[in-house]
């Protein structure tokens, strides 16, 4: 039966309250439960979050943790009890938007095949948008005129759901999630939507870093520095499809005696 399975969504956020009702607004359309934790934000996400008033957004709770993606597991052990075997749990960042529908996507993965890549198409602001966009404008307005990208990485999205699987609030994601899938699911990423976002984009990881965070290197200038020439990227003119180098990008796949190990551990029941 197609569609047979239910889509489980980890959002993490903080100071994300311009993207934020737009992100979950459009999830809601092929997502069952976006489960929300917010980091302590300042800016109104909070509370944007707890206005759309959807019984499939559940705004879980907010807190001052210092980033870390192992949160996620925190989520996925309070919540793990509404999934059965075979529904994806699926890391939804805020910022990110999915061309195709992510559940006609997930329907078509192999059953034997239990945790999906990503291919990352990121938006960037150039010269022409700082002298062509309103930024006062809602972030659902602004986001078709952003038409400069580039596609360079790739990382994992999504996992389907077993009843013995493991996740350790230091890791990213579960223990043994399975064997990766060959087909990747495309995104778009806005990290940098207005000069005054950009700015607070930083300030919320400057402060994250200055509390033990160890990623996230962006120079105090950030929003500066952020605005692109326009003739070194992609233009997407939201007819034609996306440049995709697939061969460029960082390789996703197990080896094949690994992949094959996988089967057989998983199988057998040894891993879950």
């Amino acid at each position: 039966m197609e569609n047979d399975f239910k889509i489980h969504c980890i959002a993490l956020c903080k100071n994300e309250a311009d993207v934020i009702g737009v992100c979950l607004r459009e999830a809601i359309k092929w997502a069952d439960f976006i489960y929300v934790y917010d980091g302590g934000s300042t800016d109104g996400t909070w509370e944007v979050v707890k206005g759309l008033n959807d019984p499939h957004i559940i705004p879980w709770k907010q807190d001052g943790k210092v980033f870390r993606e192992g949160l996620r597991a925190e989520v996925f052990n309070e919540f793990r009890h509404r999934s059965s075997t075979g529904d994806w749990w699926f890391q939804l960042n805020v910022d990110e938007f999915y061309p195709e529908c992510p559940r006609t996507f997930l329907d078509r993965v192999p059953k034997e095949q239990n945790f999906v890549w990503g291919i990352m198409v990121e938006y960037v602001l150039t010269e022409k948008d700082i002298a062509a966009i309103d930024f006062s404008l809602p972030f659902e307005n602004i986001m078709p005129l952003l038409h400069h990208y580039y596609v360079a990485w790739s990382e994992p999205r999504a996992f389907r759901y077993r009843d013995g699987l493991t996740w350790q609030n230091d890791s990213a994601w579960p223990n043994h999630t399975g064997v990766v899938a060959k087909e990747r699911i495309l995104y778009k990423h806005y990290p940098c939507r207005s000069p005054r976002q950009m700015q607070a984009r930083w300030a919320t990881r400057k402060e994250n870093r200055e509390r033990g965070f160890e990623g996230w290197k962006e120079d105090n200038e950030f929003w500066r520095l952020a605005i692109k020439n326009s003739k070194d990227f992609l233009f997407d003119d939201g007819v034609s499809p996306l440049k995709i180098d697939e061969p460029k990008l960082p390789k996703h796949l197990e080896k094949i005696h690994v992949r094959f190990l996988k089967h057989i551990l998983h199988r057998s029941g040894i891993w879950p």
